[in-house]
């Protein structure tokens, strides 16, 4: 003779249970600035390579040649020209490069204050320098320049890294006023409303659970047998 079924108890009437402070049992924290930090040193560096690019192509304008190259191919405007530019040109292009290194270094800074403005006009920035050295990397292969490259290639992937990693939602979740999306503020859970009637009392259950009910399983009369 086997056992009578007990009645089925839903341990969970109404879907899955939530902590007491909702999915994931705690309440979400402020945003990280971590990422806001990370975008403005890119940019410093930055604008420490055009500091520096306009600097030596500067100072080759008195001597009538560039004395780097390698360097001077980086210089921003530069690959307009025709390869063979004038000291006045040479002039021009060292204010060009170190003045937008000097606006990007001032504009980096405000980021590390977190201030939103500066992360967009950084990243406006960044979208059209980037585009520059896209067409200064064609423009030198095009003049068979591919040897004297490998600066610009690597001044155009720190351009290019700046300006994506600003643009990531998480370095403007890290600026100062930065407001959560309204659902995220219904409850204090990551974001999940909190639903009536949870936490269940006596939840989480304690050691032993699921608790047996009294007198299950039933026993039968005499069971188990004693012996005399």
């Amino acid at each position: 003779m086997g056992y009578p079924n007990p009645p089925f108890q839903q341990p969970f009437p109404a879907g899955p249970p939530m902590g007491p402070q909702g999915w994931g049992g705690g309440p979400v924290g402020p945003p990280s600035r971590v990422m806001a930090y990370v975008s403005a040193s890119l940019f410093v560096l930055c604008s420490a390579l055009c500091i520096v690019i306009g600097t030596l192509t500067g100072q080759a304008a008195s001597r009538g040649g560039f004395d780097y190259p390698e360097i001077a191919v980086s210089s921003i405007g530069i690959a307009f020209g025709n390869g063979d530019a004038s000291a006045d040109s040479r002039q021009a292009l060292l204010w060009i490069t170190a003045g937008i290194g000097a606006a990007v270094l001032l504009l980096a800074i405000a980021m590390f204050f977190r201030l939103g403005f500066a992360r967009w006009t950084l990243a406006g920035l960044g979208v059209v320098v980037s585009l520059y050295y896209v067409y200064a990397v064609i423009r030198v292969v095009s003049l068979g320049g591919a040897s004297r490259m490998a600066f610009l290639v690597i001044v155009l992937l720190v351009w290019l890294a700046a300006t994506v990693i600003v643009m990531l939602p998480p370095v403007g979740q890290g600026m100062r006023g930065y407001k959560p999306p309204a659902f995220a503020q219904q409850a204090p859970g990551y974001g999940y409303p909190q639903q009536p009637g949870y936490p269940q009392p006596g939840y989480p259950p304690q050691p032993g659970y699921l608790p047996q009910q009294p007198g299950y399983p039933p026993q039968q009369p005499g069971y188990p047998p004693t012996r005399t």
